[in-house]
């Protein structure tokens, strides 16, 4: 039961690449929740997606958004926390892809060391 320096290093990096995610997550709440309120509704949204000289949401976009984050009814739009758990599971997502695709190869012979080849 322990951990190659292998793992610690990748754990550390993958720590401090999600800790970055965060402050810019919070950082990004901060400035979309005008009100204050710690949620953000779609007004808030559109108005910093005007800013930012973008379109605003879609109504397509907005349910999109709402079956990927779980956003309860009586809630008064997204929260921080919400917010942080959905980018942080989509970086992670991210980073393990690209991870995969820049060592696949050496992945595929750790896989097969010491098996019968497939072919």
């Amino acid at each position: 039961n322990s951990i190659e320096k292998k793992e610690w290093v990748v754990f550390c990096l993958v720590s401090l690449e999600l800790m970055a995610v965060r402050k810019k997550i919070s950082k990004f709440f901060d400035f979309v929740d005008l009100d204050g309120n710690e949620f953000i509704d779609f007004e808030e949204l559109d108005a910093a997606l005007d800013y930012l000289g973008e379109q605003p949401l879609t109504e397509a976009d907005r349910d999109t958004l709402l079956s990927v984050l779980t956003v309860e009814e009586e809630e008064e739009g997204i929260d921080i926390i919400e917010l942080i758990n959905y980018v942080t599971l989509a970086k992670i997502k991210a980073m393990v892809e690209e991870y995969l695709e820049q060592h696949a190869q050496s992945i595929r012979s750790v896989e097969f060391d010491g098996a019968a080849d497939p072919s």
